[in-house]
């Protein structure tokens, strides 16, 4: 076996500029996270105006559907209304000519 013979550094010491640079270092990590907060923030603004329009168009149409729903039964009602007036018709015209015949 080999035997490592390069100098061993004590731990967890160091110099005041190698503390300066690591508290640049720091600084400017700082900063560019802070500016991506930033961003994200103004993305998260942006997703909460257009979710809430869409919520508004989402409401919007349903209303409408409910009232096309109604209206759909409205028309049903009606045309079932008709057909028994038409069948009840057909059947007076029948007995009708039933008659002059």
């Amino acid at each position: 076996m080999m035997k490592n013979n390069s100098p061993k550094k004590k731990s967890g010491t160091f110099t005041p500029s190698q503390v300066g640079a690591l508290f640049e270092s720091l600084k400017g990590d700082i900063q560019v996270l802070a500016e991506g907060q930033g961003i994200l923030r103004k993305d998260v603004g942006d997703v909460r105006e257009t979710l809430g329009r869409t919520l508004e168009r989402v409401t919007g149409l349903e209303i409408s559907v409910t009232g096309m729903k109604e209206t759909v039964a409205l028309i049903l009602r009606d045309t079932t209304d008709i057909k028994k007036t038409i069948a009840d018709h057909g059947n007076r015209i029948t007995r009708l000519e039933a008659g002059k015949l």
